[in-house]
């Protein structure tokens, strides 16, 4: 079994921290990396958007919390 995930982070290296455990983890497939609230709410509410099982979030971002 296979969990498509996102990460949703400001901060680069908060990013790459988080998409290197999801690397390391076999079940875990990384479909997208946005940096703001506002690319994820675009990506999550498109009509063709694929199903996301797990969403890796920054609680406190600027503009979007």
């Amino acid at each position: 079994m296979s969990l498509k995930c996102i990460i949703v982070d400001d901060e680069e290296m908060s990013r790459m921290v988080v998409q290197n455990f999801v690397d390391k983890t076999d079940y875990l497939n990384l479909s997208h990396v946005v940096s703001n609230g506002e690319e994820a709410f675009k990506l999550l509410t498109k009509h063709e958007n694929p199903d996301v099982d797990i969403i890796f979030l920054d609680i406190q971002m600027p503009g979007m919390s």
